[in-house]
């Protein structure tokens, strides 16, 4: 859900004040090979942490870049796929991954009748209040099971089996693996919902946040102590083998950054942001807040809120919980263009700089490359919620910073997008909730 803040018609004029002017430049400058960009890489990054700029400073920012060949613009209509699949290949790919993210908890019965097909209408009234009431929409028992999917001729092209209850979650979004959690933290903090239903983030405190994967902070996890990167380094791992469909889908999860959570008891656990990652190049996402399936924005210039998914791990080598759906595991995409060369970092950081005018500084957090969706128009600028639903969306590889005020407003993060190609910048800025700040 997209939320605004309170303030947002007075941040919003700061902000574009601080902007304006440079809104609508594109840079013409040379493009560097690739393959320089990362042999050069890490000599660059030394460069510019010690390079003085007007406004920002890099000294402890965290670089990555990741291993690729070529960049690609794509393009896409939201909500729009060919993809179909029938009741019984989604029931029966749903029961294998019971079987195996809960082994031993459902026999064959327990699965018929915990499956639901939220796709339907409720079905199932017990009172004559029901159809009206929120209880209907939160009880899973209201919508049909496979048998009556079938026999009362409910099936859509796009069957949502589920199950959800106050111990386990696990559901398919046009045959791709949604999420699914084992109720372990939910039933450590006492919560006794859905377990779909459970934050993390708002049940257990924040302690740290970091950008940087290979920071070796050591946390004291339920299974002994751990390193940030040794941790991040398992959830990739996992989630590189993680089967999230019975087809083949072109996005996997990577971590892109990491919330510690104390639970109790001495004990820490991790709170993974996820990312879908297309060609080995991350897409981006804005910052976990106190919540993972929402953000609060003031001002956002490229008309997309990204979000990010959620892993949690509270033991080394588990992932107890996993949450993320990208557009890309089910929409139809198209590439458009493809790129060998692009602007090199240094003139990207010196872009970025010149972007921001005068009157504030920031502490660059993180530089990477990602892909960034666009949409041409905000979703105030469409007139009916079905030409919003199904929008055009172009995606363009950008480098991305991450940017702490260090002055004023230090309770937001600013995200400048440097286009790889056009040198075109765009700025978005995330009002943070939480009193914990990212390192």
């Amino acid at each position: 859900m997209r939320k605004q803040g309170t303030a947002f018609c007075l941040l919003w004029l700061s902000v574009f004040i601080l902007l304006a002017g440079c809104a609508d430049q594109e840079t013409e400058t040379d493009l560097m090979p690739l393959e320089t960009v990362k042999e050069t890489f890490d000599e660059e990054t030394v460069r510019i942490k010690n390079q003085e700029f007007d406004n920002l400073s890099f000294e402890d920012a965290y670089f990555y870049f990741p291993a690729v060949t070529e960049v690609v613009n794509l393009e896409y209509n939201s909500e729009v796929t060919d993809i179909t699949c029938s009741p019984d290949e989604v029931y029966n790919y749903l029961c294998r991954r019971v079987d195996e993210l809960f082994p031993n908890l459902l026999s064959d019965e327990q699965k018929a009748d915990e499956i639901r097909f939220v796709d339907a209408e409720p079905v199932n009234w017990k009172t004559q209040e029901d159809p009206y009431s929120m209880i209907t929409v939160l009880d899973l028992s209201f919508y049909p099971n496979l048998k009556q999917y079938k026999e009362e001729k409910l099936v859509t092209e796009h069957p949502l089996p589920m199950i959800a209850n106050e111990n386990i979650y696990i559901e398919l979004y046009n045959g791709v693996l949604r999420g699914y959690d084992q109720g372990d933290l939910a039933k450590r903090s006492g919560y006794d919902r859905r377990v779909d239903k459970f934050e993390a983030l708002e049940n257990f405190p924040i302690v740290y946040r970091t950008l940087n994967i290979k920071s070796q902070k050591t946390y004291h996890l339920e299974s002994g102590d751990i390193t940030i990167a040794d941790a991040v380094q398992s959830a990739d791992k996992y989630l590189s083998g993680l089967e999230l469909s019975y087809r083949e889908i072109p996005v996997k999860p990577k971590v892109q950054g990491v919330n510690v959570l104390d639970i109790g008891n001495g004990c820490f656990a991790f709170c993974f942001k996820l990312v879908a990652e297309f060609k080995q190049m991350e897409f981006n996402a804005f910052e976990m807040d106190t919540i993972s399936s929402g953000v609060t924005w003031i001002y956002d210039q490229t008309n997309e809120i990204d979000f990010s998914g959620e892993a949690l791990m509270y033991k080394a080598d588990q992932i107890t919980k996993y949450r993320m759906l990208s557009p890309f595991a089910y929409s139809d995409i198209t590439e458009t263009g493809a790129y060998d060369s692009v602007i090199p970092l240094a003139k990207a950081a010196q872009i970025a700089s010149d972007y921001l005018t005068d009157g504030m500084s920031f502490k660059v957090l993180s530089v990477t490359a990602v892909y960034k969706p666009f949409s041409d128009k905000d979703v105030m600028q469409y007139t009916e919620a079905e030409d919003y639903r199904h929008r055009k969306i172009t995606v363009r590889p950008c480098w991305k910073f991450v940017l702490k005020p260090t002055t004023n407003a230090t309770d937001k993060l600013y995200y400048v997008f440097v286009d790889m190609v056009t040198g075109k910048a765009y700025t978005s800025v995330q009002q943070m909730k939480s009193d914990v700040e990212y390192d």
